[in-house]
């Protein structure tokens, strides 16, 4: 049986983007003595930075341990977040890590840390000074591949550790001696797909989390299944890639539901208690929480790797604490209100406070606290105060203050003006009846378009907004003001996202227009344009779209971009298209769950029309209804005016409480989401079985009429081409013939080889051929998949490893072409494939059908493209 197993890697949400600062704390310079086994401290504090936190323990002392991903350092603060030592930096020698992922302490307050691409463990004292280590890459006991976390049982002194992709837990003493191991890869009980995090109660029972199987399993210290909980979802008690698990002494369990981007907390049994979180920057909020920890007064501290920071809370999930602890600032800090109700500055108030860490305990008019509900209002970090609590302040300067537990405290400046005029008594004329005529077709307001950049509220000026209403639905366009985006973007780093809001009717359909000299300026500052609309989310990376071969379609040079116009959107599909979505629907018995939604990226030059591609995958969001689960949802499908349907990689995110389907694709279609399912009867029991039934509900992989999937046949090199295009929700990207003379326009794989070209996925033979029908082997597939893994720019999100280290286990792996080398490492380094059993790669073998459906649904998830 095939040990090909999914990867899941750390997973960002894909929806609200937020600008990253760095966590920094005070620190003071540490270099290493040479050796790498002890350090040198100096007295001049500078900042250290924690880039990437993604595991944390605190020591008796209330001390907090962490696990620097980004910098591979191990960075150890006092209890108030101040610094007091680190150790570590990249490499593999004596006390330098690559990714250390998990923290542990034993009696005598040493250290442990996972050094996961090192496949070792390392022990250290309290200070950083290294002892010992043992592990390295392989199958065998006392061996790692990618270990995950670490725990000691404070009674016993025993070491475990999640051995994440040989799917087990390993036991060992203090000194790294094996003592035992329990695990498979499966589903079953006491098989585990990924296993992560680790926790011991007091009667030494051990609490494991799996990533891929989104469950907690418990065991005896031998390893002897006792019960689980969890299955994925986003309800109560459900989880999305349960990373990490940590157990108080009072019987709770804490769990980091990093997907659902949550705390869930539990008792031993398992019975769901209590949660808190959602997505976001505020306190208590979290982008991808995935460590846990609890000091010994019971408070609860979490790691958030998307947004570099630590934060604090009681057991009952009230935030305490945090770091970084910036500066908190409030935007803007200055305002005017006019008591003239008539008047143009009689409205509420908004203003965006950034809290940094620190908690506001109230905001204060003198030594009067202002009530939240009726005073001021809170959404996320927005600030309303409202206009009839502004019409009671006196007039002039007035000034609220907001007031922190922790911090300085922020002064509101607010001008109260009164320029309601005086009436003059005028005669009462006699009234003329005056006839209102009713208007035909009246046009419908504009509620005009909220802009943010990077999430704080732009000037109203940055853009004009036009409305036609030409037909039923009517078309909104906004353009941007160059002059006053220049000004905004003034003080703001590149990579900015700038989000546009429409706040109109939901039949409206939505368009940004910019100029071919704004899209110039726009790359060139690395700006993401967002366009929110009711029907979805469209959402840009400028730098993406294609200039080059903009430049080809329309014949003209980059250098007339100024007379090029340049048009994206979101509005209804064409009536030809739900045509095609309903068709498909009752022909392939799928069920459609959202209306199509079409996304448009159009470019204009004089007379001259086209459509524009992008060079790496871009995010389409289409809301779900209420009603709808994420487990409800398979894919998104393109649909063509050609009747065809297209499977395009999707999957499910939350956003301000509403769920969306988020499509990652190279171009620009009108797609429908949908619920489908697919059993091929020969897969019952077969190790792919999840992978090929779940990869023919996204219509990615085929059967025969008999529905049968063939799954130990080898694949052709068609085929897999057909699989790996269909998984990418690839299409034609030119309209080029094909270079090889053995594929014949005619064949059923013609399309799929031209794009597989295209996009330089698949490349011929020396002699100029294809050979369509060949089998594939091992190798080649790897190869495939390693250019693959460039498109979808998995390669930029994977550490760099040895490509000999990577290939030692494996007893064959000289067999393999000099040329296939570092793709099977790149395959093996993401987790896309393993060997046919420990120590075997057989690279020259030919590849089944089954094994092509796991590696294209890993390839997929690795690239988090899909859930």
């Amino acid at each position: 049986m095939s040990l090909m197993h999914r990867w899941n890697p750390f997973m960002k949400k894909l929806v609200s983007t937020v600008l990253i600062s760095t966590l920094l704390v005070s620190t003071y310079p540490v270099a290493w003595a040479e050796g790498g086994s002890g350090f040198i401290s100096s007295t001049q504090p500078q900042q250290t930075l924690i880039d990437r936190p993604v595991a944390i323990k605190i020591d008796n002392g209330g001390n907090m341990y962490v696990a620097d991903y980004g910098t591979h350092r191990i960075v150890k603060l006092d209890a108030n977040g101040d610094f007091l030592t680190e150790w570590g930096g990249l490499g593999s020698g004596d006390g330098q890590f690559n990714y250390p992922s998990g923290i542990a302490f034993d009696n005598n307050a040493n250290v442990y840390v996972v050094d996961r691409q090192n496949h070792r463990i390392q022990k250290f004292d309290s200070e950083g000074n290294y002892l010992t280590k043992w592990g390295s890459v392989g199958f065998n006991d006392g061996e790692f591949r990618n270990p995950a976390n670490i725990e000691i049982d404070g009674n016993t002194s025993i070491v475990y550790v999640t051995d994440r992709d040989n799917h087990r837990v390993q036991k060992f003493d203090l000194n790294g001696q094996f003592l035992g191991k329990w695990g498979s890869y499966g589903t079953g009980d006491g098989e585990f797909n990924r296993p992560y995090g680790l926790a011991i109660d007091q009667n030494g029972i051990v609490y494991v989390t799996e990533s891929e199987n989104h469950r907690i399993q418990k065991f005896n210290t031998d390893g002897t299944y006792i019960s689980q909980w969890g299955s994925h979802g986003d309800g109560n008690g459900q989880f999305r890639h349960p990373f990490d698990i940590a157990v108080d002494n009072s019987g709770y369990a804490y769990v980091s539901d990093a997907q659902n981007n949550r705390v869930q907390k539990f008792d031993l049994d398992g019975t769901y208690i209590s949660q808190w979180g959602s997505l976001g920057n505020r306190n208590g909020q979290f982008n991808f929480p995935n460590s846990i920890a609890i000091d010994s007064s019971g408070n609860v501290y979490v790691t958030g790797a998307n947004n570099e920071r630590i934060q604090k809370f009681d057991p009952d999930g009230d935030y305490l604490d945090g770091w970084p602890k910036g500066t908190p600032s409030i935007t803007p800090n200055s305002q005017a209100f006019d008591k003239n109700e008539s008047g143009l500055h009689y409205r509420d108030i908004n203003v965006t406070l950034e809290e940094k860490g620190h908690v506001l305990s109230g905001i204060l008019n003198g030594s009067t606290t202002l009530i939240e509900g009726s005073d001021y209002l809170r959404a996320s970090n927005t600030f309303t105060i409202t206009k009839e609590y502004l019409a009671t302040l006196s007039i002039g300067q007035n000034v609220l203050i907001f007031d922190f537990s922790t911090g300085p405290q922020l002064p509101l400046t607010i001008d109260i003006s009164n320029s309601t005029p005086i009436p003059t008594p005028t005669p009462t004329p006699t009234p003329i009846p005056i006839v209102i005529p009713t208007p035909i077709n009246p046009e419908p307001p504009v509620t005009g378009v909220d802009v943010r950049i990077d999430g704080k509220k732009a000037a109203a000026e940055i853009v004009s907004v036009t409305r036609s209403t030409q037909d039923r639905r009517g078309e909104l366009v906004i353009v941007l003001n160059q002059g006053k985006l220049a000004e905004q973007l003034a003080s703001v780093e590149p990579g900015a996202v700038i989000t546009m809001q429409v706040n109109s009717q939901a039949d409206a359909e939505v368009y940004l227009e910019l100029s071919g000299t704004q899209l110039e300026y726009l790359s060139a500052q690395q700006i993401v344009l967002e366009l929110q609309s009711s029907k979805g989310i469209y959402r840009v990376p400028v730098q993406a779209i294609d200039l080059q071969r903009m430049q080809d379609e329309s014949g003209k040079p980059i250098t007339m971009l100024q007379q090029l116009q340049v048009r994206l959107g979101i509005g209804d599909a064409e009536e030809t298209l739900l045509n095609v979505a309903e068709r498909a629907a009752e022909e392939n018995g799928l069920t459609l769950i959202a209306k199509p939604v079409h996304f448009t990226l159009l470019a204009y030059l004089g007379d001259k029309q086209w459509e524009l591609m992008n060079d790496r995958f871009v995010q389409t969001m289409i809301k779900l209804p209420e009603s709808i689960l994420p487990a409800q949802v398979t894919t998104a499908i393109a649909l063509d005016q050609d009747g065809a349907i297209r499977h395009v990689p999707t999957k499910v995110s939350t956003i301000d409480g509403n769920r969306y389907a988020v499509i990652s694709s190279l171009t620009n279609d009108t797609y429908a989401v949908i619920s489908h399912s697919r059993t091929f009867k020969d897969v019952q029991a077969q190790w792919a079985q999840s992978a090929v039934n779940e990869m023919g509900a996204r219509f990615i992989v085929q059967g025969d009429s008999g529905g049968l999937f063939h799954p130990d046949h080898d694949i052709t090199r068609a085929e897999f081409a057909a699989v790996l295009v269909n998984g990418l929700g690839l299409k034609r990207a030119g309209k080029s013939l094909s270079p090889y003379p053995d594929v014949q326009p005619s064949a059923w794989y013609s399309d799929v080889i031209q794009i597989a070209y295209e996009y330089s996925l698949i490349s011929g033979f020396e002699d100029g051929t294809f050979r369509p029908e060949d089998k594939l082997t091992r190798e080649q597939a790897m190869k495939v998949i390693s250019n693959a893994m460039k498109l979808t720019k998995l390669k930029d999100k994977r550490a760099v490893q040895v490509v000999e280290q990577l290939l030692a286990p494996f007893n064959d792996a000289n067999e393999a072409g000099e040329w296939a080398r570092s793709s099977i490492a790149d395959n093996l380094n993401a987790g896309i494939i393993t060997g046919r059993d420990s120590h075997t790669l057989a690279p020259k073998a030919f590849i089944t059908r089954a094994e092509v459906a796991v590696m294209v649904q890993r390839l997929l998830r690795a690239s988090e493209l899909i859930d």
